[in-house]
């Protein structure tokens, strides 16, 4: 029905069609007047900084009201190749971030205002107001209803090629950063075209996720989904992270802000992430790489993002692991001699009884002796001899600081 009533515009009479004729020599104040409720209306308008959005916005608006009112004036039929000019202005909306529901609530904010203004032209004038409602009303809801359906359409369409343009763009870059990080000039173009600026340094959050759907479009919106819980976690924009689906993890790069120091940024990124666990469904651990520059950068802070997580074996759930809190054992177990070295001492200790047990309580006690002999439950001269064979077996001072950072990465390796 929508279709035959658009191709027969209803006829005015001369008193509707004179009072339509004036409304149409004031287009431009009935377009910013409708464009200004729709940018005060629609919250995704509202929040859109954007003044070249804007003036489209309000085109579009002016746009349509000459088409509505030329249908009425001139009983025009609305063809395809006019509806096609509102295609394309409604797919732009997918770039400038403005949602589906955003989209429509805005034709729906501006189509229930040109219908006021026209019910306002005719409020006392009941001949009128009886025909705009009876003979005049079918045609505009069917308008209304091809403008929203077209525009849905396209700006679904729209979306989905941009959907696999992008992630096309996502995986190259991915592989740029883990096979070709020299190529730099490569990482960045494909970073700009995505409106990436890899300038500042970026640090990775690797997301263990459970219970995704199978399906790859399902799996892709559940993916989407959890990056708006991300993006909302950390206080950016989405557009200003970059995610990869990898070895069974959501990789996620957040920059770090001007300003801020590594450190700072570390403890922040770490508070944020537990928000995540909290209130982003499907993410059950999160491992925190150390922020780097450019494509190296990037592919090293994935990997120690990835390897904070696998260094806690299956204790990764519910937990936020930052690899500042692993980076010696990680650079010791890159090191095979060293490796050993500390391994050795660990071994020594071990074949006497209760030394390496004693070691562990008095660094977990903050080397304070008097609480460190009531926790193991034995009397301060016991502690003070164990303590002193240690010194004695591996030729330390337990009050010399390298020693202490030799004997604490020892049993930190020994856990």
């Amino acid at each position: 029905m929508p279709k035959s009533i658009l191709q027969n515009p209803p006829t005015l009479s001369p008193a509707l069609r004179a009072l339509v004729a004036s409304m149409s020599e004031d287009l431009a104040s009935d377009s910013h007047r409708i464009t200004v409720n729709i940018l005060q209306m629609v919250p995704e308008y509202k929040a859109v900084n954007d003044q070249i959005a804007a003036r489209e916005l309000g085109e579009a608006v002016q746009a349509n009201l000459a088409l509505w009112y030329r249908a009425l004036l001139e009983r025009i039929p609305i063809d395809d190749e006019v509806f096609e000019q509102i295609r394309i202005s409604s797919s732009r909306r997918v770039h400038q971030g403005i949602s589906l529901s955003g989209l429509l609530h805005a034709f729906r904010a501006g189509s229930q205002d040109f219908w006021f203004l026209m019910l306002d032209a005719v409020r006392d004038l009941p001949e009128l107001h009886r025909e705009l409602l009876f003979n005049v009303s079918p045609y505009l809801l069917a308008h209304f209803d091809r403008v929203a359906r077209d525009s849905a359409s396209a700006y679904l369409t729209e979306m989905h090629q941009s959907s696999r343009w992008r992630s096309r763009l996502r995986a190259e870059i991915w592989n740029i950063a883990r096979n070709r990080p020299d190529d730099d000039e490569s990482f960045r173009r494909h970073a700009a075209a995505l409106g990436l600026d890899v300038t500042p340094a970026y640090a990775t959050l690797a997301m263990k996720t459970a219970d995704l759907p199978s399906t790859p479009s399902q799996q892709e919106s559940q993916l989407d989904r959890m990056i708006d819980g991300a993006a909302r976690a950390l206080g950016l924009k989405r557009l200003r992270l970059f995610r990869v689906f990898h070895a069974d993890c959501l990789l996620v790069w957040a920059p770090v802000p001007g300003g801020v120091s590594l450190l700072d940024f570390d403890h922040q990124l770490a508070s944020q992430a537990e928000r995540m666990l909290e209130n982003v469904p499907n993410i059950t651990a999160i491992g925190i790489g150390l922020p780097g520059v450019g494509a190296p950068g990037w592919a090293l802070s994935a990997e120690q993002a990835m390897k904070s997580l696998q260094m806690q074996g299956d204790s990764t759930n519910n937990a936020v692991y930052c690899y500042s809190d692993r980076v010696l054992d990680d650079a010791i177990s890159q090191l095979a001699n060293t490796a050993r070295y500390f391994d050795a001492i660990v071994e020594r200790l071990a074949q006497e009884a209760n030394l390496l047990d004693t070691l562990k309580a008095y660094f977990y006690h903050h080397q304070q002796r008097k609480t460190t002999a009531a926790k193991l439950h034995v009397h301060p001269n016991t502690l003070d001899y164990r303590l002193g064979r240690i010194e004695e077996i591996l030729g330390a001072r337990l009050d010399d600081p390298a020693w202490q950072a030799k004997l604490y990465i020892a049993l930190r390796r020994s856990n």
